[in-house]
């Protein structure tokens, strides 16, 4: 297991709370944003890996941040994201994917189905950009 940086962006103090103890268990680094807004902030100012995106939020919802990420450019733009939505209502991962969300977890989450989600999310996002590096 390599360990990794995660975003969690949630305007729940109890999710982000339950998330983190669930990946700081596994030895993984957390930085915490308490909403999209939060949250755009956080991934221009960290080293990131990934980030956990609830999909409601006030101000700016997960999928607006998601946009906005993948229009900031660079290696930010690169930056896998995964949705956690307790509103697992039909369409919404096909929303979540043509936002350009890489995958998908429902709440209430449970710690192996977030750690190993995000590990295997992490590791075909960096096979990703290994092989396009190799391609060009």
């Amino acid at each position: 297991m390599q360990t990794m940086c995660v975003l969690i962006v949630d305007d729940s103090d109890a999710n982000r709370k339950v998330a983190r103890v669930f990946l700081e268990r596994e030895g993984h680094t957390v930085v915490e944003a308490n909403g999209g807004v939060a949250g755009l902030r956080e991934i221009r100012a960290n080293a990131i890996d990934i980030v956990l995106m609830d999909i409601a939020m006030p101000e700016v919802d997960g999928l607006e941040a998601t946009r906005q990420i993948r229009r900031m450019g660079g290696s930010v733009a690169m930056t896998p994201i995964v949705a956690w939505t307790a509103h697992d209502v039909p369409g919404m991962r096909l929303q979540c994917s043509a936002a350009g969300m890489d995958g998908y977890l429902t709440k209430p989450i449970q710690r192996t189905p977030l750690v190993e989600n995000l590990e295997a999310i992490l590791k075909q996002s960096r096979t990703r950009q290994e092989n396009a590096a190799v391609g060009s």
